[in-house]
């Protein structure tokens, strides 16, 4: 097990409001620090953090919108103007989108350039939840479903069983003007799941997932093929489980790319996502349950990566993922992201892994 060394915590009142100093963990050649509270809505915790600098970071839940100028000492709700977020994605601390769903389409995408003051509608989206912009803004793609009227009745989190795509229709829309127009493109029906993540290394290579099935493009969307596994692979055992469920996509370059879902399935593509393997299966990292962002992986190294399990904890990998070592000292987990040289972990409280990229 991994021993840390802690040092004292002190905390300050300024206009009503507890201030935390951050905590300072040392662990080998890593410093957790405690950074303070985060804010929590009527009925939820924060469900995700998303930074865009070292200082300048978002989180939300369903219900609520918050920024951070600070580095996530302090955070200010952002006015919306609907509940029910589905997601967010943020470019900078004035660039940013929200997606607002219901049960049927059309979802409502709406975007913000001054850090989240005024928001504009967009054009209604026949798809919603996940959504992907590339760096800058201006193209992304958004995907869901289309269900028929009356919709059908489906089971786990939102699949048909046999699959119908008159019943349920995978669907994908693609945008070059920042989302003020939409074009459909067309992903295959290989299952009766909607479509769940959406990545694009560049503006041609992207991979798209629904239920358990992956496919990739090499157009940017206008045709995508299935993912295959490779021909090496002996585990096999993802699309013999069908289901949907949250999925993370991490991309280290235009080759490798790493898939965990929130189940404890990780694969890993060398191609760009054309073909694939089963690294680890659930229940080999962490075993447990509850609401998190489970499966959310980076990697900072081809070899070097870290995960959130199903454990709510973080486990570090130092071989390209063939061994998984869970990093002691943390509160139960419940978001995590990496980006800007640092990591950040998200339960009651915030944390930051200072130097998890050296």
């Amino acid at each position: 097990m991994t021993v840390f060394t802690f040092f004292t915590i002190s905390s300050r009142v300024v206009c009503g409001m507890l201030l935390l100093t951050e905590m300072r963990i040392v662990h080998a050649e890593s410093q957790i620090l405690e950074v303070g509270m985060l804010p929590q809505s009527l009925n939820y915790p924060v469900a995700s953090i998303e930074f865009v600098g070292p200082r300048d970071g978002w989180a939300h839940n369903m219900e609520a919108l918050w920024r951070t100028r600070d580095g996530g000492k302090t955070w200010d709700i952002v006015t919306i103007p609907l509940h029910n977020l589905s997601a967010c994605h943020f470019e900078s601390p004035d660039l940013g989108w929200i997606l607002v769903s219901s049960d049927q389409p059309p979802a409502l995408l709406y975007r913000t350039s001054d850090g989240g003051k005024t928001w504009l509608k967009q054009s209604p989206l026949p798809a919603f939840n996940p959504i992907f912009f590339m760096p800058g803004g201006f193209v992304g793609w958004v995907g869901g479903l289309k269900l028929s009227n009356p919709p059908p009745q489906r089971r786990g989190q939102g699949c048909i069983f046999p699959p119908n795509p008159s019943l349920l229709q995978v669907q994908l829309f693609h945008t070059a003007d920042a989302g003020k127009s939409w074009s459909r493109q067309v992903v295959p029906n290989s299952g009766g799941c909607p479509l769940s993540s959406i990545r694009f290394q560049t503006l041609s290579e992207g991979i798209a997932v629904a239920g358990h099935h992956i496919f990739h493009t090499r157009d940017g969307g206008t045709t995508w093929s299935p993912s295959t596994y490779t021909n090496t692979c002996r585990n096999r055992q993802w699309i013999k489980t069908e289901s949907s469920e949250d999925i993370h996509m991490f991309s280290y370059d235009d080759k490798q790319t790493w898939l965990g879902s929130s189940s404890g399935f990780v694969l890993k593509s060398a191609d760009g996502g054309e073909t694939w393997c089963v690294e680890k299966i659930p229940g080999e990292i962490g075993v447990g349950g509850g609401f998190g962002e489970f499966g959310s992986l980076y990697f900072v190294t081809p070899k070097h990566g870290y995960i959130l399990g199903i454990d709510h904890h973080i486990h570090e990998t130092q071989d390209g993922g063939a061994s998984w070592s869970t990093l002691s000292g943390l509160a139960q987990v419940d978001a995590f992201f990496c980006g800007y040289g640092n990591c950040w972990a998200a339960s009651e409280r915030l944390y930051r892994l200072e130097n998890a990229f050296r």
